[in-house]
């Protein structure tokens, strides 16, 4: 039987509806992971011109825990003393390679499962002894080393004027201090030495690096108690990578170590 036009088409405004009532509803798309980024420099974060996030380990830090958790990264770029007052008014979700000693704020914001390690080593000019025994060689030195940080093995050599700090504010001036001989030593982490490496690839031979380390932190991330994503939900997923190995990969990766 023919079913003329102005039928057909009442008939199927009557079905139309009834087709939609079995059909699966779409997903609603996953909140992205607000990841705060932009304190640091190679090898932890690096930004094109446009000042976007291109790389660096904090980068594919970010990237595989959002896909751990099933979303996308969404990296926000802030001064260091906005990073906290943004984690607590909700306004991102979490911030990688911290840790609670270091923050002015640990009481109030929540904190991840340990993931990489902030290691700092001595260097000494290329012909000189590396030191091997803390404190004992550091008697007598100059030492470079960063204005407003604290190291407390050799501290009580600095109050009782037997070894002398020399402050810089930045991680070029203490390589430069050794290499003039202004100080006899500097004490700085693996990033910020390899960060200088990058860019001063020539200073690397003139340089011995201490295998032992002169400290450990194992650094957390911390989380904004007002996430989207509860804390759970990445310590799952940060406890994923660490048991496949994908922090010692991106540690390598960039020079670093775990150990």
């Amino acid at each position: 039987m023919k079913i003329n036009r102005p039928v057909k088409t009442w008939l199927l405004s009557l079905l139309a509806p009834l087709a939609l009532i079995g059909a699966p509803a779409a997903a609603p798309a996953a909140e992205p992971l607000r990841v705060v980024v932009g304190t640091m420099s190679y090898p932890f974060e690096v930004f094109d011109e446009q000042g976007q996030m291109s790389g660096g380990l904090l980068k594919e830090l970010g990237d595989q825990l959002a896909r751990e958790l099933g979303t996308r990264p969404d990296y926000l770029r802030l001064p260091r003393r906005r990073v906290e007052p943004s984690l607590l008014a909700g306004e991102a979700d979490i911030y990688c390679f911290d840790s609670p000693e270091w923050s002015e704020n640990p009481k109030v914001l929540l904190w991840s499962i340990p993931t990489l390690k902030q290691i700092e080593r001595v260097l000494v000019p290329k012909n000189k002894p590396l030191p091997t025994r803390i404190p004992d060689d550091f008697v007598g030195k100059r030492v470079s080393v960063r204005l407003g940080y604290h190291y407390a093995s050799i501290q009580p050599l600095f109050d009782a004027d037997k070894a002398s700090r020399m402050d810089e504010t930045q991680t070029a001036f203490m390589f430069k201090s050794v290499e003039t001989g202004l100080t006899d030593m500097l004490i700085s982490s693996d990033g910020e030495i390899e960060g200088y490496f990058q860019t001063n690839p020539k200073a690397r031979k003139n340089f011995a690096i201490a295998s032992k380390p002169f400290s450990v932190v194992a650094t957390q991330c911390a989380v904004s108690p007002k996430s989207r994503w509860s804390l759970d939900k990445v310590n799952q997923g940060l406890s994923s990578m660490l048991k496949r190995g994908d922090m010692d990969r991106m540690t390598k990766h960039y020079g670093l170590s775990m150990h």
